[in-house]
């Protein structure tokens, strides 16, 4: 007697061309749920609860008060390199008008167009002593400085020495400040024994 075939029940797969190996992988999957009464039952063990974060472990005390570090250093007076300072110079060279608009402290400068559009359009002049080597470098104070406004200062550290002086046509930079220093000297500056300015 001849068995007869068992029709198989409509499937969407089947009827859209789907790879045979994926129709049998999914009716497998199927029966399963069939079977297991629905969707799986998720055990109590694998439920995500909040769990409270680890506390941190206390270091072994060493024996010493913990002191925060003084922003403002009393042996070096607030300078990074206190030996190469000379205030008595810094004072004159705040004491000049700026070497590029030519205005003393307290006067107000208008940018012009060759200054950086992020300056301001007027803003009070603060002459302060700008370095023509820089300190980190080993640049002193002596014959190194040159009367600058602090907004062009900062604009000339962030594009340098060479691309600010560009801008403004100026003469060799050390040898202004050397005229600086001429300056100061002239006008009792302290020299030591061996006729060099300090």
């Amino acid at each position: 007697m001849k068995r007869k075939k068992r029709k198989s029940r409509y499937n969407p797969l089947v009827q859209f061309g789907a790879p045979k190996d994926t129709v049998k992988v999914l009716a497998g999957l199927e029966r399963a749920f069939v079977a297991g009464g629905g969707a799986p039952r998720m055990s109590p063990d694998s439920i995500l609860r909040p769990v409270p974060k680890p506390k941190r472990k206390k270091m072994a005390p060493t024996g010493r008060p913990r002191t925060l570090l003084k922003k403002f250093n009393a042996k070096r007076g607030g300078n990074a390199f206190p030996k190469n300072v000379d205030e008595a110079r810094r004072e004159f060279i705040r004491a000049q008008p700026c070497v590029v608009t030519g205005l003393f402290t307290g006067e107000w400068i208008t940018r012009e167009a060759w200054m950086a559009q992020t300056l301001p359009k007027w803003w009070k002049c603060r002459v302060v002593p700008a370095h023509v080597k820089s300190r980190g470098s080993g640049g002193k104070d002596q014959g190194n400085m040159i009367p600058l406004d602090s907004r062009l200062h900062d604009w000339q550290g962030q594009i340098g020495w060479p691309a600010f002086q560009r801008r403004n046509s100026w003469q060799s930079r050390f040898e202004i400040a050397a005229e600086f220093e001429r300056r100061y000297v002239e006008r009792g500056g302290w020299v030591d024994r061996g006729g060099a300015p300090r």
